[in-house]
């Protein structure tokens, strides 16, 4: 049974790969009773530039259509994903309000401002601001988020369900760490209840890509804040006054590890690109380009093994739900009805290169199509077999080439 493969030279089954399952010491800086290992539906969002965004942006549609939003109880994103899932979470009870249709109420308050947001570029002119006195690319990215989508609303601005949950790397310990509602943690420091950090800087720093925009700093005293100790460094305030933060998905790539010890259900939205052959990033003089190469290749190879090991916990039952991806081909599903998708097409929207940069209108719909068009196939083949096909494309002149 496939659930979505293959990525890169990846095969689509891997039953007899081991299940690596999230290491015990992650799961502790969760209060027990939080724990819905045997119950509960997660939503997984993936990093990838303002691709992986538009991507989600279709994925979510769908899954709005098909009526499963109520259903999730728990968020994790890293990197672009989080933006996704922080535009989410602050209109979750406007969605939750159908009376003007939830399809409607979704293109407002998600499709709409993203879009906007992706009609315009965002990291170069962070990345040049930073080189000002006193700023850094980190900060002036999370002042772009703030301008344009989340305001100064803080993580108390999120609803207290589904958990949403945005993480980050944090480069002082070399652990995850994960910011939330009712606490910001890592497992080796401690946690910080009812954190007052704004939605825009826990996303940029969950997007604090190296080398421009790591470390993504966050000073505690001016917080008024302090760690509870429940790891081997909480007693050292070196890691605990200050934060040093990159992109999540350096440590984890599906944003799984927060939920998958949680859930049983596990949704995974991959909006990843496909990795180009360059051959001239190998030249010795190269290094302006070698180094996100190299970060590229490494996140590739993590990336594989982690959905090698979803898979094998598909296949054994371990847990229900999908993956779908900008990679996939939507005729291994093998839905009924799916929507028409050339598999060349798509892996052109796969190859926009992972960037907070403008993207045409053109771009912008196939991508929200893409999505949209491969979660249908997804969900209907593995979780709600008896849904309706989806009416069509939700932008119906920017189809995808067949």
């Amino acid at each position: 049974m496939d659930f979505g493969g293959p990525l890169d030279r990846l095969p689509a089954s891997s039953s007899n790969e081991p299940v690596d399952e999230v290491p015990r010491e992650v799961q502790a800086v969760e209060p027990a009773e939080s724990d819905q290992r045997n119950g509960g539906t997660a939503l997984c969002l993936s990093g990838g530039g303002v691709r992986s965004i538009l991507f989600h942006v279709g994925a979510i549609w769908r899954i709005v259509e098909l009526g499963l939003l109520d259903q999730i109880t728990r968020v994790s994103s890293v990197s672009a994903g989080s933006v996704v899932a922080a535009q989410l979470a602050l209109n979750w009870h406007r969605l939750m309000d159908t009376s003007d249709g939830p399809s409607s109420a979704y293109r407002e308050a998600i499709v709409d401002p993203l879009r906007e947001f992706a009609s315009h570029t965002t990291d170069f002119p962070a990345i040049l601001r930073g080189i000002l006195p006193g700023i850094t690319a980190g900060g002036a990215l999370a002042g772009a988020f703030s301008r344009r989508l989340y305001g100064d609303r803080t993580l108390q601005d999120l609803p207290d369900e589904p958990r949403f949950v945005i993480n980050a790397a944090n480069l002082g310990t070399s652990s995850v760490f994960r910011f939330s509602k009712p606490y910001a943690a890592d497992y080796r420091v401690g946690l910080w209840t009812r954190p007052s950090l704004r939605i825009a800087d826990a996303v940029a720093a969950s997007g604090a890509f190296p080398p421009f925009f790591a470390p993504f700093f966050i000073d505690m005293s001016k917080h008024n804040a302090s760690f509870q100790p429940s790891g081997d460094l909480s007693g050292d305030r070196a890691y605990s006054r200050g934060l040093y933060l990159a992109d999540g998905s350096l440590f984890d790539s599906f944003a799984m590890d927060a939920v998958y010890h949680r859930c049983h259900t596990v949704l995974v939205s991959d909006g990843a690109g496909r990795t180009q052959a360059v051959a001239e990033a190998t030249s010795r003089s190269d290094i302006v380009r070698q180094i996100p190469r190299l970060l590229t290749l490494y996140d590739l190879r993590v990336r594989n093994q982690t959905y090698r090991n979803l898979i094998g916990a598909y296949e054994s039952n371990q847990r229900a739900g999908t993956y779908w991806g900008m990679r996939t081909d939507i005729t291994q599903y093998q839905a009924p009805d799916a929507l028409p998708c050339s598999f060349a097409e798509t892996q052109v929207l796969a190859q926009i290169p992972t960037r907070l940069a403008a993207l045409s209108s053109t771009l912008q719909e196939g991508l929200i199509n893409w999505g949209y068009a491969v979660s249908d196939a997804a969900l209907r083949r593995h979780v709600v077999r008896d849904a309706p096909p989806p009416p069509g494309f939700p932008f119906p002149s920017s189809g995808l080439g067949v």
